[in-house]
């Protein structure tokens, strides 16, 4: 029964992909200049040694793995319809000059106040992005784009949304 268990949660989780099988470790050390492990392992399969480095420059992003945030973000109020959000900040910078995630978002109008600079990539649904004073600004499937700091206005949300987001904090 705990197989059974473990076996599901592996499978839903997908970490088979993070896993290097027939790959035992042979060492681990620890290098204080550059705050890095590096593990060095013997794989079987072809018989070759190699190494890695954790903390690598690279964090590849989980697909909506932390912990949902559901509160409307700061600076955000609804005015048309009854829209809603859910945040999943899945990195966080050491220094915490920025974060990254996912962003989901249902049909309806927010009004919001920007209070830094983000890098948006839309995966799924439209919007309609209209600064205070300015033209308004369509965004579909696959678009990318940068909402500046201080940005104030409206986005109407045509169909639900799906984005990546990088904001940019200090």
């Amino acid at each position: 029964m705990l197989w059974d268990y473990i076996k599901g949660r592996v499978e839903k989780a997908d970490v088979r992909q993070y896993i290097r099988f027939n790959t035992p470790v042979r060492n681990v050390s620890y290098d204080d200049s550059t705050k890095l492990f590096t593990v060095a392992v013997h794989d079987h399969n072809t018989d070759t040694e190699d190494s890695d480095m954790s903390n690598t420059p690279v964090t590849r992003l989980p697909n909506r793995q932390a912990k949902s945030i559901t509160d409307t973000l700061p600076g955000w109020t609804a005015v048309a319809g009854d829209p809603s959000m859910t945040t999943w900040i899945e990195y966080t910078a050491d220094d915490g000059s920025m974060i990254s995630g996912w962003w989901e978002a249902t049909p309806g109008t927010w009004h919001a106040k920007h209070e830094s600079w983000e890098f948006i990539h839309l995966m799924e649904g439209s919007a309609i992005i209209t600064p205070e004073g300015g033209e308004p600004v369509e965004v579909g499937p696959g678009d990318a784009f940068v909402i500046e700091k201080d940005f104030v206005g409206t986005w109407e949300i045509t169909a639900p949304i799906v984005k990546h987001f990088a904001i940019k904090l200090k």
